[in-house]
């Protein structure tokens, strides 16, 4: 474990915030800092590599639901999204689905699964934890996607699913949750309610959780599924977002999930002063699925640095 001493604040903005905050007065200092583009990797590695710790290996899934339930996943789990595949031309277009909508009819959806697949002794059973759904192990254990379906957001899905050995299961489980789910009464229902139904589940991040270690690292602050199960994985304080950023502990460095709410400008102004109080001794804004941006006290003298900042962290378009 890194020293203690050694740990920035930093601060995870939502997708969407960016164009957000290059819009606030927080644009014209976070112009100021050193700039690193988006790289493609998930906000987990992002979050940890700044701490001077690796994420490499870990189940994405087992974590997430580790975070979910506050309790360690004992045997393997394989992270469930409902997603939608829209039929394009020539491919399919996936479209992640965690509006409020989905989230409360997705424990619903996955029990429909499970009484229509209870024949199979070895296909698992589904779960939903907090507005997420989980294949928990039956017997046959088989790859999954290594990425999230927030992450490929309007992607084609094929070119993220697994190859290679086992990958044929994969593929066998996914076509006959997409044959149940189009038969499901809880999607005629969305439906008739003029929404999209669920008409496939995005399988990835499937492995067993790490053990628990006895280790440190700064309290994390504000919701955050996947990053709470790091924590806990770690033995790391998690707690709520407190009201007044002010009243959070920081000397030893601390990382916040952000809303992108009203509240995200004196937020953001908030750590800002932890920085140039000297609570801190950098500052790192991470936005979710575009760039970072590290911050010293020094940087307030860089007067001559443009608001060129949604272009430089912008993530790829799609």
């Amino acid at each position: 474990m890194p020293d203690s001493n050694t740990f920035p604040a930093v601060a995870i903005l939502p997708r969407g915030a960016l164009d957000q905050v290059a819009g606030l007065p927080a644009g014209r200092w976070l112009a100021r800092g050193n700039l690193r583009p988006a790289s493609g990797h998930d906000l987990l590695t992002r979050v940890v590599a700044r701490l001077g710790l690796s994420a490499d290996g870990l189940s994405r899934a087992a974590l997430r639901y580790w975070g979910d339930t506050k309790t360690r996943p004992e045997g393997w789990v394989v992270a469930a999204d409902p997603v939608f595949f829209e039929a394009r031309l020539d491919h399919l277009r996936l479209h992640a689905m965690h509006d409020e909508e989905t989230r409360s009819d997705l424990a619903e959806l996955l029990e429909e699964l499970n009484v229509c697949l209870s024949a199979t002794e070895d296909s698992g059973r589904f779960v939903e934890a907090s507005g997420n759904g989980y294949l928990t192990a039956g017997d046959a254990l088989f790859p999954s996607a290594t990425q999230s379906s927030t992450d490929i957001d309007a992607q084609e899905p094929g070119d993220h699913m697994p190859e290679g050995r086992g990958a044929e299961d994969y593929r066998r489980l996914q076509s006959e949750v997409e044959m149940l789910l189009h038969a499901s009464t809880v999607n005629g229902k969305r439906e008739a309610a003029g929404l999209r139904p669920v008409n496939a589940l995005w399988f990835w991040g499937g492995g067993f959780a790490p053990q628990t270690e006895n280790g440190f690292l700064p309290p994390l602050y504000g919701s955050g599924s996947l990053l709470a199960g790091y924590w806990y994985s770690v033995g790391a304080a998690v707690a709520p977002l407190p009201e007044r950023l002010a009243d959070a502990g920081a000397d030893a460095g601390a990382v916040v999930v952000l809303p992108g709410d009203d509240q995200l400008a004196a937020r953001l102004e908030a750590m800002h002063e932890w920085l140039q109080s000297g609570r801190v001794d950098r500052l790192i804004v991470m936005f979710e699925g575009g760039g970072d941006v590290e911050l010293h006290r020094a940087h307030r003298f860089r007067f001559w640095r443009g608001a060129a900042l949604s272009a430089a962290l912008q993530g790829p378009r799609t």
